[in-house]
């Protein structure tokens, strides 16, 4: 679903008069940027891997994972094709909430998403330059509330079990956590040995 706002032209520099022109116009140019080929990697292993499984729960969704989801949804948020917002979703009665569940489990054990789930609704934000090129404006995609609380869920679980096989040393990209106080660390320890002419190497890995 596309939000038509203006004229807009094509690459050979001719208007694009009627609003049906412009929606296919709008699709054409989100489908190329929404769909940009995967970049080509090289391996840097030249044997695989072998990553172990995650421990993480596959039971039915709890009533308390669902409050506790719901609680963090933020206000003023726009909805998606459904028009169900965080707010209503917070203001849900106990049986309200338990249908709200019994979904969310038959999505969990069928896979089978709601079809708002899996819609997006485009709405374009312009940016500097002419606006009557497609570039010049960026996409932003509004998805089912209800959808994005199923996968905060599952992220949840996901969090739970990948922090249990993370070292305690491990600060980059964990919550109240930073890799600040580490740097820190180190240069108090190098500024120390230069103090005290002390005769030690150090080295800082960054891992990827």
């Amino acid at each position: 679903k596309l939000i038509l706002l203006l004229l807009l032209e094509r690459e050979n520099n001719k208007s694009i008069p009627s609003q049906q022109a412009q929606s296919k116009r709008w699709a054409e140019h989100f489908k190329e940027v929404l769909n940009r080929p995967n970049p080509a990697i090289t391996p840097v292993f030249e044997t695989e891997i072998q990553i172990p499984s995650l421990n993480a729960p596959i039971d039915d969704f709890s009533m308390e994972e669902i409050k506790q989801a719901i609680k963090k949804l933020k206000n003023n948020k726009a909805s998606g094709s459904d028009d169900i917002s965080g707010e209503m979703l917070k203001a849900t009665d106990e049986e309200s909430m338990g249908f709200l569940r019994t979904l969310m489990n038959d999505v969990w054990q069928n896979e089978t998403p709601p079809k708002d789930w899996k819609d997006g609704v485009i709405f374009k934000l312009p940016k500097k330059g002419d606006l009557s090129n497609c570039n010049n404006w960026r996409g932003i995609t509004l998805l089912s509330t209800p959808g994005k609380l199923f996968c905060s869920i599952l992220m949840e679980r996901l969090k739970k079990a990948v922090d249990a096989r993370l070292r305690e040393e491990q600060a980059g990209f964990r919550p109240h956590r930073s890799c600040t106080d580490h740097i820190f660390t180190l240069r108090s320890i190098i500024e120390e040995s230069i103090e005290f002419t002390s005769d030690k190497c150090y080295r800082l890995l960054e891992s990827i």
